[in-house]
């Protein structure tokens, strides 16, 4: 219009709301916090008290179960770190490593390899990570586990 100076682009609601009035999640457990791969919250909640081995009520997976499972690769790592059990298994024998290989999580399967993973390990039919890679057809999956030497 002539005589009114150019505003510049029009903003969106997203673009002119106040970054302050966006509500932060906040989780009740260590397992939501690590399927949501929010590891400042994992951390709280860890600080808090929260064991890092605990396992959840319905589906018996430890945090470290829940990050190979979501791949979230950062919660993964900081619980490795902080010194979470890959050992530890579900009530069908899986590790962690089990679980990466079973949904072709390619980074946290490397991640637990590279933290000592024991490959060799047998869930409650006899099958190890790389049967589960080769069963769900994850191919780089299988890649990492060959190239990182496990025993077939």
């Amino acid at each position: 219009m002539p005589g009114v100076a150019n505003p510049g682009p029009s903003k969106s609601r997203r673009e002119t709301a106040d970054s302050s009035s966006r509500k932060k999640v906040h989780f009740s457990s260590i397992h939501d916090a690590v399927r949501a791969g929010d590891v400042k919250q994992l951390s709280d909640i860890v600080e808090r008290g929260a064991n890092l081995n605990e396992v959840d009520a319905l589906h018996q997976f430890t945090p470290l179960h829940w990050a190979a499972h979501s791949g979230s690769l950062e919660c993964l790592h900081w619980l490795l770190w902080s010194g979470a059990d890959a050992t530890q298994t579900t009530t069908r024998g899986w590790t962690a490593a089990h679980i990466a290989a079973i949904r072709g999580q390619d980074a946290c399967l490397q991640a637990l390899i590279i933290n000592g993973a024991n490959l060799a390990t047998q869930d409650d039919r006899g099958c190890t990570p790389l049967h589960l890679a080769a069963t769900h057809g994850h191919s780089f999956s299988l890649q990492i586990m060959l190239r990182s030497g496990v025993f077939i």
